[in-house]
């Protein structure tokens, strides 16, 4: 694409007159002189002239562009000053070379091509240019001209010449630079054969940009052309009337001007308020210093659509780059459900005739921020796009690190500030054209670093449109990024078919893609006959009648017994209380046999049981069977005292001997059908009131007979009934085997919320199964058994659910209970019937910290959909939406949410099929297992950055100190929010100090991730069903000094000669140690001067990554004395700069003159 400056010398010849008039474009040209190509370029380029024109028009009050000399120390652009603090920070890597490597195949004069190349490097002075720090400030110096080497590397012998070429490539494209030694430029030639060479041009991005190479591409030619052709460079490029120090000094003064003013402050507005961090799904975890391994790859759109884009440009008056990110914003909105996308793009600043044909940083980067919100069609988002584009434009003389300053975003090393995403249009050309004897071939580096997470480059060839999607190789996995680049053409082919189809409406997925998805990973049909739950135990009854079904304190209950008792009760209820189906009876029975007992006499007589934990609080209780309105409860004397006042009929089951004696005891009739109400489980409500689940037989059955089958449970085992009687786990291990002719062990009151009582029991019975266990619940289970020897594949099968399972708590199942041991992770709410999902622990899952959430169990299918209802792709999270048998039928007297969770099945042909919205956020790997990622509303944002709780837990579990861990975010001030962390120790450790503890986190996690306070526990509460209960988690002691709000003075001297340091570069009275540098005001360039001013009183040089770290005094203390051998001498004189502080000038004075005498 050519200059706006070429564009108006064209429209000048053809005796055009264009000029700007209160922000419009106005035309007069002769008939017939604007061809449609032209008025297409100007329609599309009209904020680009529009930025030129004014600049044209403004340049008589801004500082004249002139040459200073180019001697001496001179300042650096804005630009300049970020790539060299970037530098800084990343030092020792080529993240900020920009190279090139072109192919030249003919008869090479080498000798000439040398010559050429340093006839450019004398020509523009910023190649020759080294940086200097003085005070702390970065300052260019421009050196004598001397011989740029152009060393030649012959290949022409070697077998693999090919394979050398691109490994030669690719390391001289990272080899970095030393800015204050080097030049910043290097070439090299290669001689793959007497007539292919290949030369590589590396530049420091401190001294060029994309566009320069353009410039270096043409003079190389026709310095080389002229050479052939006259045996001379004399005269062929007129001298350059400044240099690029001349523009730094220009910019210097410009920015110091009431004209970029007004940009600022359009920044200021435009980025203003909460800056959205892009959750783009990654397959890697974050490192907590960013990295640029990175990969690329290429697409070419064909010609078709390439044409279909441009004619759509045309007919909407916008750019390409406008269409392109529009869909690349709409493709990033489809992956994150986000409405609110900050992507960076670069701007090539040469807005001045005078700067278009030098060598030199001029790019500036903009932040364009886009509302995708209000359902947009791609026309509508075009437009919105279109607008932030030509603001912005308007707006691109503030260089991006001045507007850093005037936001005060948060640092992070992990990532680059505003945006991690990257879109650029690449208007200059790549091609070298011009040579009469050479062809001439430019190649691709297939491993460039990465500055982003990812960057999407467009580029126009001809009459087609290539793309090229570099990104972060630590982050992403290649075949995330093909699928990427597959939906982003998914996305042009729809919009360019209609543009005005609504943003949810587009269809990411290829047929492959939606096939996978809704049919291979959900083919989990299985034929079953089934009956109900209370039939089931029937049968096995009668197959095993002598057979132990319960264990309680001791005594056991036999399989016929167990069914006699339960009959005896379901007559009487069905005869004298009319129970049947759809008639709720609740149950405040305390563990015993009368539980179960309760339970299955309910469901023989055709009802449906309301569970009641007499543990739970009166209130609640009171709540459940108010929305029951149930007129039957049955009890037991004990419990009876904790539960709520009952206006209806109560029955003590440990006294009903008499009321039941001349019951029959043979099974009734069936009543109950699989559509039935099996029972009602209450759960917690968003609103503080529990909420009723309806749970059908067809359900439990259908889970129950799932379990028994598929993990052979047999009259051989032993089960151990932990969860209580109000959590629906409670059904899984109390029936499943019943149903299957094995011994259940109830454990009491006290003894099922006691980890050691629990292991006795286990111990005492052989238990062999642990159908149900919350992981928190095990990891204390497990530190009672490793205590005590075990024999040898005692316990076979352990099911966990409720919580996330920490892979560390299986290694050490296995190691206390034998290698055999099979460890099964399951996932499910209670609305669909217990669980839903499972997944067998293997091995290779141990280079995680939790364990998968697997794959649908039978007769169950999982959809992970977006806000829209669409199919996420794989990898990128949706929320978890179930269906299957297992769905319940919703919420008792809850008729709008259960429409609001329980909504029709969108891929079902059946009208009546729901699926249920979990509320769970997860995704699916690339084999379809599922990875659990969290609660939709548990997702917190602290300063901006989005913050997996997760992420955090896994990091301090990882210190050998801690046995359990929880990361919360806490608002106990309105507006004021922190990290805390919650941890409970291994007993035979020392317990680390908060400060050990938070720079152990700190080595994995970004600085915005490390908890504000660490509060160390005995034990987590825990809700009634042995969750931990986190609300109930309590408040951090605000006091203590690790919270870093309050001012807390320096403690040592060291600490104290810092503070005043870092108080006197921001211009404070004091700082306090945990004061944030960046949060009191400094920015990026202050910190190099802070640095050199430390440096210069202690004489240990500090990094500035490390700073970045932990940027406080107490951080920056913590490097200093880092090196032991230094720590005596740096507090020896941090002790004589307080002394010398405390004199007065006269002291001074008369110690100087002292120390002259002697």
């Amino acid at each position: 694409m050519m200059a706006v400056s070429d564009l108006l010398k064209q429209l000048q010849a053809l005796d055009v007159r264009i000029w700007a008039e209160d922000d419009r474009l106005r035309l007069d040209a002769p008939k017939g002189a604007l061809t449609p190509e032209l008025r297409e370029a100007l329609a599309a380029r009209k904020a680009e002239i529009l930025t030129y024109l004014n600049n044209l028009q403004t340049a008589d009050r801004l500082p004249a562009l002139v040459s200073v000399g180019g001697q001496g120390l001179l300042p650096l652009s804005f630009a300049q000053k970020r790539m060299w603090l970037l530098q800084q920070m990343d030092q020792g890597t080529g993240a900020y070379n920009i190279s090139q490597a072109v192919r030249l195949r003919g008869a090479l004069n080498v000798e000439a091509l040398a010559l050429c190349l340093n006839a450019i490097v004398q020509r523009h002075a910023i190649l020759r240019t080294t940086y200097r720090v003085v005070d702390g400030m970065p300052f260019q110096e421009v050196n004598a001209i001397r011989p740029l080497p152009l060393p030649v590397i012959d290949l022409t012998a070697s077998p693999t010449a090919q394979a050398e070429v691109q490994k030669l490539i690719r390391a001289e494209a990272i080899q970095p630079f030393d800015l204050e030694r080097d030049w910043p430029i290097r070439v090299k030639l290669l001689r793959v054969a007497a007539a292919d060479h290949i030369l590589l041009t590396t530049i420091h991005h401190i001294a060029s940009d994309g566009s320069a190479f353009a410039v270096l591409g043409r003079e190389l030619v026709a310095l080389y052309e002229n050479y052939a052709a006259h045996g001379s460079l004399d005269g062929v490029l007129p001298p350059l009337p400044i240099q690029y120090a001349d523009y730094a000094v220009w910019e210097e003064k410009l920015l110091q001007s009431d004209f970029v003013a007004g940009q600022l402050a359009y920044w200021q507005e435009q980025l203003g308020g909460q800056l959205p961090e892009l959750d783009l799904p990654t397959d890697y975890g974050r490192s907590p210093v960013r990295t640029f391994h990175g990969a690329r790859l290429d697409m070419r759109l064909s010609r078709d659509l390439s044409q279909q884009l441009r004619q759509f440009c045309q007919a909407e008056g916008v750019t390409l780059f406008v269409a392109l990110l529009a869909a690349f914003k709409l493709l990033l909105h489809r992956y994150t459900g986000q409405e609110d996308i900050v992507v960076g793009s670069p701007i090539v600043g040469r807005s001045r005739a005078e700067l278009e044909k030098m060598i030199g940083l001029f790019l500036n980067t903009l932040a364009l921020r886009t509302d995708l919100s209000g359902e947009p069609s791609y026309r509508e988002l075009v437009g919105r796009v279109r607008q932030v584009g030509q603001g912005a434009i308007s707006n691109q003389d503030v260089p991006f690190e001045m507007v850093l300053e005037a936001l005060k975003t948060s640092r992070d090393l992990s990532r680059t500030p505003l945006f991690q995403v990257f879109f650029n249009v690449l208007n200059f050309s790549r091609r070298v054209d011009g040579f009469s004897s050479l062809e001439v071939e430019v190649l691709v580096n297939p491993e460039p670093d990465s500055l982003f997470d990812v960057t999407l480059y467009v580029e126009e060839i001809g009459e087609q449109i290539d793309l090229h999607l570099a990104y972060n190789t630590d982050l992403f996995k290649k075949e995330r990024m093909e699928a990427l680049l597959a939906h982003f053409l998914r996305v042009l082919e729809q919009a360019v078919e209609n543009p005005d189809r609504c943003l949810e409406d587009f269809s990411l997925l290829t047929e492959g893609e939606r096939e996978k998805l809704l049919v291979a990973w959900n083919d989990t049909a299985v034929p079953v006959n089934l009956i109900c739950l209370h039939h089931m135990f029937e049968n096995q009854a009668a197959q095993t009648p002598d057979a132990a079904a319960l264990i309680f304190e001791g005594a056991c209950l036999s399989y016929e017994e167990l069914n006699r008792r339960a009959n005896r009760l379901a007559h009487y209820l069905r005869q004298v209380h009319q129970v049947g189906p759809g008639v709720l009876v609740a149950i405040g029975l305390e563990r015993s046999w009368e539980m179960v007992i309760g339970i299955l006499g309910v469901l023989k007589a055709g009802g449906a049981y309301v569970p009641l934990d007499p543990t739970h609080p009166e209130s609640r209780l009171a709540d459940i069977l108010a929305d029951t309105r149930a007129s039957l409860l049955l009890t037991q004397v004990r419990p009876l005292a904790n539960l709520p006042a009952f206006a209806g009929t109560i029955i003590h089951l440990d006294r009903a001997q008499e009321l039941l004696a001349g019951q029959p005891d043979t099974n009734p009739e069936p009543l109950a059908a699989l559509n039935d109400l099996a029972y009602v489980v209450y759960t917690s409500g968003s609103t503080g009131k529990p909420k009723g689940v309806l749970a059908h037989h067809r359900g439990v059955a259908h889970h129950l007979t799932f379990l028994a089958n598929h993990y052979g449970v047999t009259q051989r085992d032993v089960v151990v009934q932990i969860p209580t009687v109000s959590f629906d786990a409670s059904v899984r291990d109390t029936f499943t085997p019943l149903i299957s002719g094995a011994k259940v062990i109830i454990l009491n009151e006290a003894e099922a919320g006691d980890p050691r009582a629990i292991v006795a029991r286990m111990r005492d019975h052989g238990v062999t199964c642990i159908l149900s266990i919350v992981p928190s619940l095990l990891g204390q289970l497990l530190m009672e058994a490793a205590k005590l020897p075990w024999p040898k594949e005692s316990l076979r099968l352990l099911l966990t659910s409720g919580e996330s399972l920490s892979l560390a708590y299986c290694r050490q199942a296995k190691e206390i209970f034998g290698a055999a041991l099979e460890v099964v992770n399951q996932y499910g709410p209670t609305e669909c019937t217990m669980t839903s999902t499972y997944h067998r622990v293997h091995d290779q899952d141990d280079n995680r910290q939790y364990a998968f959430i697997g794959r649908p169990i039978a007769n169950t299918q999982v959809y992970l959909l977006d806000k829209y209802l669409n199919l996420v792709p794989t990898g990128a999270p949706g929320e978890v939406h179930i269906g299957g048998m297992g769905v319940s039928y919703g919420y008792l007297n809850r008729p709008e949410l259960t429409a609001e969770k329980f909504i029709p099945h969108p891929f079902s042909d059946d009208p009546a099929a729901r699926l249920y919205k979990t509320g769970d956020h997860a995704r699916y790997l690339a084999d379809g297992t599922l990875e659990f990622i969290g609660r939709i509303d548990n997702q917190v944002k602290i300063r901006g950055f989005r913050v997996e709780l997760g992420e955090i837990e896994v990091a301090l579990l990882a210190h050998t100190a801690v046995r359990e861990a929880i990361a919360i975010m806490r608002e106990d001030q309105p507006g004021d929010k922190r990290l805390v962390a919650y941890v409970i120790l291994h007993e035979t450790e020392a317990p680390p100090d908060q400060a050990a503890l938070r720079g152990f986190v700190a080595e994995t996690l970004p600085a915005y991730m490390v908890p504000a306070a660490f509060v160390y526990m005995d034990e987590f509460p825990k809700t009634p069903n042995r969750k931990i209960d986190r609300k109930a988690l309590p408040m951090p002691d605000l006091s203590r000094d690790v919270l870093g709000r309050q001012y807390v003075a320096p403690r040592t001297e060291v600490e104290e000669i810092v503070a005043q340091v870092m108080a006197e570069s921001l211009n404070l009275e004091k700082v306090g140690i945990w004061d944030n540098f960046f949060e009191l005001g400094g920015h990026s360039l202050l910190v190099t001067r802070l640095l050199f001013r430390i440096t210069e009183l202690f004489h240990v040089e500090l990094q500035l990554r490390h700073f970045f770290e932990n940027p406080t005094v107490a951080g920056t203390v913590e490097l200093l004395l880092a090196d032991s051998h230094d720590r005596p001498r740096i507090e020896r004189t941090a002790q004589l700069l307080i002394k010398l502080s405390r004199l007065s000038d006269e002291e001074v004075a008369a110690m100087l003159k002292s120390k002259g005498s002697v």
